[in-house]
């Protein structure tokens, strides 16, 4: 099975992004449950992975041009939404206002 980044797709390719596991510390997993907009109560979160892209770059320690994968601060929180097709929740909320106002 390949691993994929539950929001959009994105699978690890070297060089490409870094694939992360949610948290243990319970906070810090609320928090990114929220941020997927998953269920606590009934969503099992032990296999299920971000990749980077979902991360600001303040959120990564360690040095890009060593090859290794991005490595994620302990305390990170996902705040970056992009679908399938790389477009942010901000672009797409904008392109259906313009496509509505368009009908008009």
């Amino acid at each position: 099975m390949v691993e994929k980044c539950l929001l959009c797709g994105e699978v690890r390719r070297k060089g490409s992004v870094s694939l992360h596991k949610f948290p243990r510390d319970d906070d810090l997993r609320k928090q990114w449950i929220k941020f997927c907009k998953l269920n606590e109560h009934t969503d099992d979160v032990r296999n299920i992975k971000l990749c980077s892209n979902h991360f600001k770059e303040d959120s990564f320690m360690g040095y890009p041009c060593t090859g290794y994968p991005k490595l994620l601060r302990s305390n990170a929180v996902p705040s970056l939404y992009f679908n399938k097709k790389g477009k942010t929740l901000q672009e797409l909320t904008l392109l259906r206002l313009f496509l509505l106002l368009r009908r008009d």
